[in-house]
């Protein structure tokens, strides 16, 4: 990372330590679709970031007031998160992606000095708004009237950057979760640098790296490694607009991409289209790079090495541009034969476990070796606890560390029944195995039959994982989606998205079938019920359990078209 944080007291003191030491080095470049839109050196960040500090305090933010973002992924966000911290600001991100009742309220409930956001977006959310804060200044990054933008003149402030201590909020996180209260995890300078700190010794980055941020900034994983891990090493930083994996991929070889985070839904994607692409491929080619890639596993059984993969597994390699080396993968559970596949083709998969409660990640696979049936070893400075343990040796994580979060934000009561004595209740499922955490699930999923056994739908969801017509899928007990359904027994339904092209390729009942028969009797699916519309999913793109629940239940088949298996 090349900084050392205990000649620091605050993340602002460090980032601008940064911008100064790599004034020359190109920071950012803002891609939307394979259109580059802006690019940006470390010196353009600083004068950039100095100018919107000094606009932030001229409209009146204060030390430790909150500024909410509601900005897509652009340089303009990287621009305004290191702006508010350089003014004593306590950032507040807030997803785009979410709907526009949502983001209303969120605002209304971060009760902000000020907000920074785009017109276009702003046009919705603003109606909608009904806190007392609703007369607080906004400063629009895109479009608006001229006396609002983010170009506004203000003169350059000879106090910045305004410096804070460790123990202050550095930001307010809200959890993606699945609905509910509002979750804002107040997460303090120290905690960020601590973590920082811990993931450096796993995954750094250099001058040399060219990092791809294709998730919502507003995000935990992103925020940490789009924006302060990069800019704190010196690294490029490459957002794309769109999740597409046809541009994700274009981006990738055109700007030399080295590394970037990912989840399991994009992972999966990209996997499919090597595939696809091998698939296509003369018999004889497709017989030899199936061999080199069998010499490629067996030569980095122990340790990934990147230069040789490269050599033997080139066409592979240079559909991403011939750079890239190393994904973190984490927010949902994490395939292993996925995840297997790319270890397998010459790329370090960093697979993680992490809640926005605990700034980043607790684990991480440290690829010494790799394994991709676990969330990888305990981070450096932090401790796990397996609670409650039943015969299986499964229990409840319990996680302390110098990057937990100082709190939820105006939730003391929530706070207490969370961190109980330093240590957080994380509401994970798993064990420890040879030093490594091995998740099962979330306790608020675990399905318990009326034989006293304990379910994990995500356990079941895997033995469906290879029907090829299959999108999306999701494992309930038939009650929870429709609850006057009570007494029917152990029945677990599946509800699955077929791809587009599934639907008229007819039935695929018989695949459902085999692989039911796969599981345990315990674990089998009684049927399942064909949903046509995307899943409803968090930031992370992981499923939202209860709110597919809910609008299946509502709007949804009756349980009378769930089909037998």
């Amino acid at each position: 990372m090349g900084l050392d944080f205990s000649a620091y007291r605050c993340l602002a003191e460090a980032l601008r330590d940064s911008c100064e030491r790599h004034r020359s080095r190109t920071a950012l470049i803002e891609v939307d679709r394979d259109e580059e839109k802006a690019r940006l050196t470390y010196g353009d960040v600083l004068r950039e970031g100095e100018r919107l500090a000094s606009l932030l305090i001229e409209r009146g933010l204060k030390p430790g007031d909150r500024c909410v973002l509601l900005l897509p992924n652009q340089s303009k966000w990287v621009v305004t998160a290191a702006a508010v911290m350089w003014a004593g600001g306590i950032v507040v991100p807030i997803d785009v992606k979410l709907g526009p009742w949502d983001q209303a309220g969120l605002i209304d409930y971060a009760e902000p000095a000020l907000i920074v956001t785009d017109a276009d977006l702003w046009r919705q959310v603003e109606p909608l708004r009904k806190g007392a804060g609703r007369s607080c200044p906004v400063i629009f990054a895109n479009g608006g009237p001229s006396e609002s933008s983010w170009d506004a003149s203000a003169a350059v402030r000879a106090d910045l950057p305004r410096l804070r201590d460790r123990g202050d909020i550095a930001a307010i996180i809200f959890t993606s979760g699945t609905g509910g209260d509002p979750k804002g995890c107040m997460i303090s300078d120290g905690a960020y640098m601590a973590q920082m700190v811990s993931i450096d010794k796993i995954f750094p980055l250099t001058t040399k790296d060219r990092y791809l941020s294709i998730i919502p900034a507003n995000h935990v994983v992103d925020f940490m490694c789009g924006f302060l891990l990069s800019l704190m090493s010196g690294a490029a930083v490459v957002h794309q607009r769109t999740l597409r994996s046809q541009y994700i991929v274009d981006t990738m070889k055109k700007y030399r991409i080295t590394c970037t985070a990912l989840v399991p839904l994009l992972l999966r994607s990209l996997r499919d289209g090597i595939l696809e692409g091998l698939k296509n491929l003369p018999p004889v080619k497709r017989k030899i790079i199936g061999a080199l890639m069998s010499l490629n596993r067996l030569l980095t059984r122990r340790r990934p090495l990147f230069g040789l993969s490269r050599l033997l597994l080139k066409p592979i390699h240079d559909r991403f541009g011939g750079c890239l080396s190393r994904f973190v993968v984490g927010g949902s559970f994490v395939d292993p034969e996925h995840a297997d596949f790319f270890y397998g083709i010459g790329f370090g998969i960093h697979i993680g476990y992490g809640l926005t409660e605990i700034c980043t990640v607790i684990a991480l696979n440290d690829l010494r070796p790799y394994r991709g049936d676990t969330v990888g070893p305990i981070v450096q400075g932090g401790e796990v606890e397996i609670r409650n343990v039943c015969e299986n040796g499964v229990g409840e994580v319990w996680i302390r560390a110098p990057f937990l979060m100082s709190g939820y934000f105006k939730n003391e009561k929530l706070t207490s029944e969370t961190i109980v004595d330093g240590w957080l209740h994380s509401g994970d499922l798993g064990r420890l195995e040879g030093g490594h955490l091995k998740l099962t699930g979330r306790s608020k999923n675990v399905i318990v039959t009326e034989g006293g056994k304990n379910i994990y739908p995500e356990d079941v969801e895997t033995a469906f994982r290879n029907i090829e017509e299959c999108d999306e899928y999701c494992v309930f007990a038939d009650h929870y989606v429709w609850p006057q359904e009570k007494g029917r027994g152990d029945r677990l339904i599946l509800i699955l998205r077929p791809k587009e092209w599934a639907f008229s390729a007819g039935d695929f009942s018989e695949k459902i079938r085999q692989a039911n028969h796969r599981l345990d009797y315990h674990k089998r699916i009684s049927g399942y019920l064909v949903w046509e519309r995307p899943f409803p999913r968090t930031a992370s793109l992981k499923v939202k359990r209860e709110g597919l629940a809910l609008v299946i239940r509502n709007e949804g088949p009756r349980p009378e078209h769930v089909v037998p298996v």
